[in-house]
C-alpha cells in the first residue's frame, strides 16, 4: 500500500490549523479580529491551498482523489453532510443553555428535551430499513430533508410562542433528528453506491470528514451570534451593575440575578 505522507501532513495540518480556533471558541475569548484567531486561520488556509496544489500536480498516490468530485452523487452527498451538520450545530450548540434561560428549566430537564440525538439514531434505522425494502435511496434522502424542514418550521413556534409544553419541544427535536438520521444514513449509502470499489475507503472517509467540518463551522457561527449579538441586545437594558457577559455565559450567575434582570435576558 502506497501512503502519501506529505499529503497527509498537509491535510491534517491545514484542517487542525483552520478548525482548532473555531472549535476551541477563540472567537469568544479574544474576538474575531485578534491575532490568536486570525493567525491559525491564515496558516490553515495557506496549508490547505498547498495541499490541493500538491495533490493535483505532485502527488503520485494522492490522499484525496479529486476526480471523485466529478461523480455527481458523491459530490451531492458531501455537500449534504456538510450543510446538514452545519445547520444542526448552529441551533444545537447552545440549545441546553437556551432552554435553561428561557424556560427557567434545570440542566437535567434541558438535556432531556434535546431528543435530536435519539431521533437521529431512529432515523438511521428507518433509512436503512427503507433502503433494504425498496432498493432505493434517493427518495428517502428527500423524505429526510422534508422532515427536517417541517421540524425547523415547527421550531419557530415551539421556541418562541408562549404556552408551548416541554413535550412539544422534545417532539420537534426528535422529528428533526429522525429527518437527519435518514438524510445522513441514506446519503452514506449513495456514496458507497456511486464510487468504484478501490475508492470506497477514501470516499467514506471524506464523507465522514465533511460531517465533522460542517459541525465545527456550525458551532463557530452559533458562538459568534451568541457572543456578538446577544450583548448588543442587552446593552442599555440591563442594570449597569450586572455583568452582561456573565449573564449570557454563566448559568449560575444568571440564576442568581434578580427576577427583573432575568426577564430582560429571557
Amino acid at each position: 500500500m502506497e501512503l502519501d505522507i506529505p499529503g497527509l501532513i498537509l491535510l491534517c495540518g491545514g484542517l487542525i490549523a483552520t478548525l482548532a480556533p473555531l472549535g476551541l471558541q477563540l472567537n469568544r475569548k479574544y474576538g474575531w479580529g485578534s491575532v490568536q484567531l486570525i493567525t491559525p486561520l491564515v496558516v490553515g488556509v495557506l496549508t490547505l491551498t498547498a495541499f490541493v496544489y500538491y495533490e493535483l500536480h505532485l502527488a503520485t498516490h494522492p490522499v484525496v482523489p479529486f476526480r471523485l468530485l466529478k461523480v455527481r452523487t458523491f459530490t451531492c452527498a458531501i455537500l449534504t453532510a456538510l450543510l446538514y451538520f452545519f445547520t444542526v450545530n448552529v441551533s444545537l450548540y447552545f440549545f441546553t443553555a437556551y432552554i435553561q434561560v428561557t424556560r427557567n428549566a434545570s440542566a437535567r430537564t434541558a438535556m432531556l428535551l434535546q431528543q435530536g440525538t435519539t431521533g437521529y439514531y431512529v432515523g438511521l434505522f428507518i433509512g436503512g430499513w427503507a433502503i433494504q425494502a425498496t432498493k432505493r435511496y434517493r427518495r428517502w434522502v428527500w423524505l429526510g430533508w422534508s422532515l427536517s424542514l417541517v421540524a425547523v418550521c415547527l421550531m419557530l413556534r415551539s421556541r418562541s410562542a408562549s404556552g408551548v409544553s416541554n413535550v412539544e419541544i422534545a417532539a420537534v427535536q426528535a422529528l428533526s433528528g429522525v429527518g437527519g438520521g435518514i438524510i445522513v444514513g441514506c446519503s452514506g449509502i449513495g456514496v458507497q453506491a456511486s464510487v468504484a470499489k478501490p475508492d470506497l475507503p477514501i470516499a467514506i472517509t471524506l464523507y465522514s470528514m465533511a460531517k465533522y467540518i460542517g459541525g465545527v463551522l456550525g458551532e463557530a457561527v452559533s458562538t459568534t451570534i451568541w457572543v456578538n449579538l446577544l450583548p448588543t441586545k442587552l446593552d442599555g437594558r440591563m442594570n449597569a451593575s450586572f455583568d452582561i457577559d456573565s449573564a449570557i455565559n454563566n448559568i449560575n450567575y444568571f440564576m442568581e440575578l434578580p427576577k427583573d434582570q432575568r426577564t430582560i435576558v429571557q
